[in-house]
């Protein structure tokens, strides 16, 4: 079990598309977001939940990590990360820490409402074995 395919956000949409389209979009086509935009769950809340998306936010990296720091923080989790996104209620934002460590996901709901449901995630990964 693991990633099907990575696509790039340039690829499908356009240099200016707003986020509240292309959110919605991702999540009506299951595929997942990641991205380091640590405002993108205040700022784009209703997209989130109109469009069902599952949401993972990276760590800021330090200057010249760049890409490479980002596949050492999703390759550290990855089988959370795979559990969560499969497993996860959505839509939901999930928060991916510096060393690697899936650390907080939120259930989204309509009017700005969010249920953390970190801990019942972690639980069932544990049941079925997923460090």
């Amino acid at each position: 079990m693991g990633f099907r395919r990575v696509e790039v956000h340039k690829k499908w949409f356009k240099d200016k598309e707003h986020d509240e389209v292309w959110i919605a979009r991702v999540g009506l086509k299951n595929w997942r977001i990641f991205t380091q935009d640590k405002d993108l769950e205040t700022r784009h809340h209703d997209a989130i939940v109109g469009g069902n998306a599952g949401v993972f936010i990276l760590s800021d990296t330090k200057p010249r990590e760049g890409c490479a720091k980002w596949v050492e923080m999703i390759t550290a989790c990855r089988l959370r990360i795979i559990h969560a996104a499969i497993h996860a209620r959505r839509p939901f934002v999930a928060r991916i820490s510096y060393d690697g460590k899936l650390y907080r996901i939120r259930h989204l709901m309509a009017r700005k409402r969010a249920v953390d449901i970190t801990l019942e995630t972690e639980q069932e990964a544990n049941a079925v074995g997923m460090s």
